[in-house]
This record gives C-alpha cells, structure tokens and sequence, in this order.
C-alpha cells in the first residue's frame, strides 16, 4: 500500500508526536512521517523529497508558519502541496485566514481531534490532486500550443490578448510579456491589424474564418498570410474569444507566381511545346501547336506524336531519336512533318526528358520551332549561290579574256629609237587594269608617248581601254607633234563616255631633228601628274602645271610645254598609282618632295633599274598600306 507522506513542522515535540498520534488512531499504517522543528530545515527537506501534505504550526522558531508556506510553495513543484496550519486558538485563524497562497488551511488546537484532522487531510490531499491535475493540462495545453509551428494567438472579444505562441513572439518580434494582457490597438501596427481583422464576423461566432492579408514581420519583411480564425467557448456555452493561427505564405506565393509565370511562358511560347508521358502519350501541347498544326488539344491529347508524321523520314530516324532521349540525353534534330489538313511543314526540335527527384524518367518536353519558311529560303539560297558560281565562272573567264584583251592593247616592247633609250613598268591592282599607255614612232625623228588613267577596274574599263586605244591611235596620225589639239580632239571623241568613267591623260613627243644634238619634248596634261624631269648631275624637278580633267565640255584650255633635254637626261612618266600612294601615317608620298627624292637616290642606277629602285623605294614608304590602285612608271634618257 501506498502511504500518505506528511511533513510535519513543529518546534514542539510532544505537539508533533500529538499529530501523529490523532491521524494513527485508526490506522497507524497509512502515513509515514518527516518531522522538524524550524522551517528552514522543513524546506531543506524539500531539496531531495516531496509530500503529500505538510502540518504547520502557527509560529516556528525562524519565521511564522504563513511565511514558512509560502516559502515552501515558491519551490518548483510544490505550488499545490497542500498545507495546514495548526492555530494556537481560533482567534488565531481569523487574523491569518486568506494571507495563504494555493491550498492552506487552518485548524486550531482548541477542538483538534482525530475525526477533523483525518478529514482535513485527506480532503485538502484530494483537492491538492485536484488542481495539481488542471495544473498539468494547463501545461500540456500551454507545451502543445508552444509546440505549433505557426504563429498562434488568442484574444477576447474586446481584443485584449489572452496568451499566444513562441512562434507567434518571434514572428512580431515582441516578448509575450508585452502582448498578453493588452489591447491591440496599444501594440504594434502588425498586432493591430491582425487583432482588428481577426474580430470580423462576430455576429457568426460558430464560424471559422480564413482570409489572406499581407503584414510586415519581425525583420520588417513583407511575408504573405492566411489567417485561420476560430471562436472559443466557455464552459457555460458562452462566447469568449477568438484563436487566430497564422500561416505565412510568402514562399507558396512566390512559387505560384514564378509557375505562373511559367505557364505563361510555355502558353505563349512562339515555339511549338509538347509534354508526354514514358510511353509517349501527348499530355499537353500549347496554344502554338494546335494554331501549327490545325489539331485541338482534345484531338491529341492521349495520342503518340506519331499522328504528325509525314512518312518521309526513315524508321531508323526515329530510333536513334528514342535511343537518346530514354538514356536521358537531350536530341535535336529536324521533322518533316504533316498538319492536320495534310500540308507538310518542317520544325526543328529539341527534346529532352523530365525526371523526378529519385532521377526517373518520368515525361519527355519536346521543344519545336517551325522553320518551313528558313527551309524555303535556303532552297531559294541554295539554287541562288548555284546560279551565282555560274556567273562567277562567267566572269571569272570574261576577266581572264579581257586580261588577253587589255594585255594586247599595252606595248609588249619599247620603240626602237637611237636618240632616246626608254622602259617602263606596268603594274594593274586586278587582273585587269584601268592604266593606259601607248608609243608612237615616226622615221627615227619624233616619238610619241600616251599615258592615262582611267578611273576602275574590271570589264567596263578594259571595255573603255579599247576605246581609248582605238581613239589614241587616230590622234597619233593625225596630231603626233601638236599634243595641246591631241588632247582637245581626244576630250571629243570620248566626250559622251567621259560621262561614265573619269581620265587623266598626257601626251608628248620627242623631237629628235634638232642640229645641235639636243633632243626637245613637248607635252600637254590633261589632270594628270606632271612629269619629272632629271638633269644628267642635276636634282629632279616637276615639269608643267596642273590642269584639269578630260571629259569637261568645253575642254578647259591646255598648252603646249617645251623642254630642251641633253644627253645623259632623263624623263619619267607616272600616273597617280604613284603620286597617290599614301603611307601608314596618311602622308602623301608627293606632299613633302619625297617621291623626288627617290628618283634621285636611282639617279646612278640605268634607267631600267632606276624604275625597280623607285618602285622599291614607294613600296618600303608605303609601310605596309595595301596597294589601292594601278602603277604604270615610264623612263627615257636622252643617249
């Protein structure tokens, strides 16, 4: 059998073998005892026992047996030990009664027998149990509601907070010591809000209510909510209160806002988007596949893809396009495929397979861009880059004929002259040239040189190079030692093509009938570099003035220009080739003298390796600068 516990505290020992003596009177086995006689030892007790129920004199030796009480229940686990104080009278317990703290009560020694003190006991043990019992649901209650995840507050109908969560004080930052007991609208706004909206709908007090509402947190973040309202009861059927649990939301909501921005996407996607499941069966196709396609969602949905098959491709296409996206690798590829109302029509696709988190295959997305128009247009490219190598063979060979033709039209050889040694360098950019140059002889007494340049390149201009070969020579019959009416007559003739091309020309003869040995040459320049004249031991100098071009109506005038050279002279023609030629720094190589220069450091050299030397020299001021134009040097030294 279980026995009762008692404490007894008493200083006087006969008083407390008295007590023991009333509650054993009819059974001495139900109680076991623990006696002192101060109250500091009887609390000491408590440090490693408890009991069940504690006797007290009115006053102990260190303090009085009220205080002694309370003392006593201040320890942890003791608030409901029940307690009795002996009273020396009842006097006494008038002036004491009510000064308790939980369950005291009072007995005087004057009637104390073993009938009341039994009864007492064992009626303030029962209530002891009682209350100990409500104690440990209150902090079941108070643990379990501490134990919810969610944010949890209760409040009365007047919305003073009755008591809330752990979570509930960290969600608004505050202690639960400042919201229990105060009204909603002495707190913060967050509190406010919530009590204010959580008292909505008292006339339905049997409803639970759900609404959703934004609130700022602890760290002021801005979290989405629903919050669950629920009224609670009392006991006496009545309306009390409230209990608000709050669900915070904020990362379901940005997850549905992100898969709604991805349903959007897929929905308004310019790419065709079909998802199947393992076998291939069609789940889902966007809006882009049935306005594609001419086929509705219900049409395909449940069906393979296959349905979309032209039947042009080969089975072992599809194979290889299933081996790779069942070992869960990604195929792109291209269909010729076929829309509902037959017409075929190319997609270039990506497909890939969906897995879940254990890494299995679980659906396939195929991702398709129609591309018909692209496949038409590289058709059209196709059959258009054939017909443009044809041309180009065609041109290529045209180039090549009027290379032959052009070639044909430039002196192989110089003329055979006893007076005058000459040589010339002729250079074309292309295969075929816009440069001219053309020499005229007449029975060892005077010789004629042409020169031009004729703005291009290509056909047309070897096309104008004939022509003005052909306009040239009948100028050398008809005007060999007048060059100023060479040229005017010249402008003439090629007046109506000038229109099209742009010349620069000069024409000029040796006269070598002269008696005292020296020989004299006459020219006129129509826009073309001026000639430079070497003086045997001398230092070269440009000769004439600059003129306009050919093709003016009517031609501006030109005149005749004389020089008297003498043996061991030289003359060199060039076209702009040369004295347009520009270096790495933008310098014109004739803006500071130094193609005269060059021709002087070759003055030693003979005329044919003078040319080379100044071509060399123009090539090194070049610098590396590609060459952009056509390059014709002519020399003549008087012997």
């Amino acid at each position: 059998m279980i026995k009762t516990k008692m404490l007894i505290v008493e200083s006087d020992p006969f008083l407390r073998d008295h007590y023991k003596e009333l509650l054993c009177e009819s059974d001495d086995g139900q109680y076991s005892f623990t006696e002192t006689g101060t109250a500091r030892a009887a609390l000491r007790e408590f440090q490693h026992n408890s009991f069940d129920c504690v006797l007290a004199g009115e006053w102990l030796p260190d303090m009085a047996g009220i205080d002694f009480i309370a003392s006593m229940k201040s320890i942890p686990g003791n608030d409901w030990t029940p307690a009795i104080i002996i009273a020396d009278s009842a006097g006494s317990i008038e002036r004491t009664a009510g000064a308790g703290n939980g369950l005291v009560d009072y007995l005087s020694k004057d009637n104390l027998n073993h009938g009341l003190l039994t009864k007492t006991v064992q009626y303030n043990i029962a209530q002891g149990n009682i209350e100990r019992n409500k104690n440990d649901q209150r902090k079941f209650i108070y643990t379990l509601i501490d134990s919810i995840p969610a944010p949890m507050y209760y409040v009365t109908l007047q919305g003073r907070c009755l008591g809330c969560n752990t979570a509930y004080e960290k969600f608004v930052g505050q202690a639960r010591s400042e919201i229990i007991g105060k009204s909603f609208l002495e707190n913060d706004p967050l509190l406010l809000e919530c009590g204010m909206r959580s008292m909505e709908d008292t006339d339905c007090p049997d409803d639970v209510n759900r609404y959703e509402m934004t609130v700022k947190s602890a760290d002021n973040g801005i979290r989405n909510v629903i919050i669950t309202r629920a009224p609670f009861i009392s006991s006496d059927n009545m309306l009390r209160g409230n209990v608000n649990i709050i669900h915070d939301i904020t990362e379901i909501k940005q997850n549905h806002e992100a898969l709604k921005k991805y349903r959007l996407a897929v929905e308004q996607n310019p790419a065709s988007i079909i998802i199947t499941d393992i076998n291939g069966n069609i789940e889902y196709v966007n809006p882009k596949f049935t306005s594609l396609t001419g086929y509705t969602f219900e049409e395909v949905h449940g069906q393979n893809p296959r349905i979309l098959k032209s039947g042009k491709q080969p089975v072992e296409f599809y194979r290889e396009l299933w081996d790779s996206i069942l070992h869960g690798e990604e195929w792109m590829g291209e269909f010729l495929n076929r829309k509902k109302n037959d017409e075929y029509y190319w997609e270039h696709a990506r497909i890939s397979s969906i897995k879940n988190n254990n890494g299995e295959i679980t659906h396939f997305i195929a991702i398709k861009e129609d591309i018909t128009s692209l496949k038409i247009a590289e058709d059209m490219l196709q059959k258009s880059q054939e017909q443009l190598e044809t041309r180009a063979r065609q041109l290529e060979s045209d180039l090549h004929l009027a290379q032959k033709v052009q070639k044909s039209l430039i002196p192989s050889r110089v003329p055979d002259c006893s007076r005058i040694i000459t040589d010339f360098r002729y250079m074309p950019l292309d295969i075929v040239g816009g440069d001219f140059l053309s020499f005229f002889s007449e029975n060892n007494r005077i010789m004629g040189i042409f020169i031009g340049d004729v703005s291009g390149s290509g056909i047309s201009s070897a096309l104008f190079v004939s022509l003005l070969k052909s306009a040239t020579d009948r100028m050398n019959r008809v005007f060999p030692d007048k060059p100023a009416r060479y040229l005017r007559n010249l402008n003439v003739d090629l007046l109506d093509y000038l229109t099209i091309y742009s010349l620069t020309c000069a024409y000029g003869y040796f006269d070598m009938k002269k008696s005292d040995g020296h020989v004299a040459f006459t020219f006129a320049s129509a826009g073309h570099p001026l000639p430079v004249l070497l003086r045997k031991n001398g230092t070269p100098e440009t000769v004439g003035v600059i003129s306009s071009l050919a093709g003016l109506r009517p031609m501006p005038r030109v005149d005749d220009i004389t020089v008297e050279m003498m043996p061991g002279d030289r003359l060199y023609l060039f076209t702009d080739g040369i004295s347009g030629t520009f270096n790495r720094e933008g310098r014109r190589i004739d803006d500071d003298g130094s193609l005269l220069h060059m021709i002087e450091e070759c003055s030693n050299l003979a005329l044919s390796e003078s040319l080379d030397g100044i071509i060399s020299a123009i090539d090194r001021f070049r610098g590396g600068v590609p060459r952009d134009d056509d390059i014709t040097l002519i020399g003549f030294e008087v012997t």
